[in-house]
């Protein structure tokens, strides 16, 4: 079945609409493709579960949203635009000190002397730590509290995401969802 318009402000309304959805379903894929390289690269890395309770939140601390922006003073659809906004949310975790998660442990999670150098170095320093997660992680800024191992190692699952993005997958997954809005994209 084929649009019909009877003015330029339906045939803009349709697109705005056609366009939002298929940077809906980019998003969608951004944070699935997240989704995986964060298990991948995070969590198995290495095991974990004997050191403290994984709490697995920081896997769901990625989100998205679309929003729909114009210009009032100009209401052609040129000055329309749908953004995408793919990004870190700390707030969705919960610092735990008394199960080493997410910042500084508290005394009794330390599995050794709390007097050392190290525990006293990084209790001053940290606290709350989940807004700096993300670079905690991806950078391997873990820090000498629990000795050495893999978990001090980068654990970078944010480079490989923006690798694949950049090798043309934003336009490939924008052109599916367009398709599905039954229009046809063109590349220049």
């Amino acid at each position: 079945m084929k649009a019909t318009f009877r003015n330029d402000s339906e045939l803009y309304n349709f697109l705005y609409e056609a366009v939002n959805d298929a940077v809906e379903e980019v998003m969608v894929k951004i944070f699935e493709e997240n989704e995986e390289l964060v298990k991948k690269y995070v969590y198995d890395a290495y095991a974990g579960e004997h050191y403290y309770d994984r709490t697995e939140e920081f896997l769901w601390a990625w989100n998205y949203k679309v929003r729909k922006t114009s210009d009032h003073h100009n209401l052609s659809f040129l000055s329309s635009r749908v953004q995408g906004e793919f990004y870190y949310d700390p707030n969705v975790m919960h610092y735990n000190p008394d199960k080493a998660q997410h910042g500084t442990p508290s005394e009794s999670a330390m599995p050794f002397n709390t007097n050392s150098w190290a525990y006293k170095a990084v209790e001053s320093a940290w606290g709350d730590a989940r807004e700096y997660l993300a670079d905690i992680l991806y950078q391997g800024k873990t820090g000498p509290l629990f000795g050495d191992g893999a978990w001090r190692k980068k654990r970078d699952a944010w480079t490989p995401l923006v690798n694949k993005l950049d090798r043309g997958k934003i336009f490939t997954w924008f052109e599916e969802g367009m398709i599905k809005q039954k229009l046809k994209v063109y590349k220049r």
